[in-house]
């Protein structure tokens, strides 16, 4: 999600792969609310160029606000796997 303010509630984000960014979701510039929702077994592999960034979440220059939210087992190639 770019430039955005969503709302996601009673969502489920899971088993999802990704080469370079964001296995799971990705949010940039935004300022997201995530409400009661589980992130997990999202992956994120090395690309041609890189990253490997972020297996559950990659959270770039934004203010998410997590309620009631889990995030578990994501995998990230380099640096955390939120």
């Amino acid at each position: 999600m770019n430039y955005s303010n969503p709302i996601i509630k009673n969502a489920v984000i899971k088993n999802n792969s990704a080469v370079g960014i964001a296995g799971g979701i990705m949010f940039l510039h935004s300022n997201p609310i995530l409400d009661h929702v589980l992130i997990y077994n999202n992956d994120v592999f090395l690309g041609d160029f890189g990253a490997g960034y972020g297996g559950g979440i990659f959270i770039y220059n934004s203010n998410p606000i997590f309620y009631h939210t889990t995030i578990a087992n994501n995998y990230a190639a380099i640096d955390d796997a939120i």
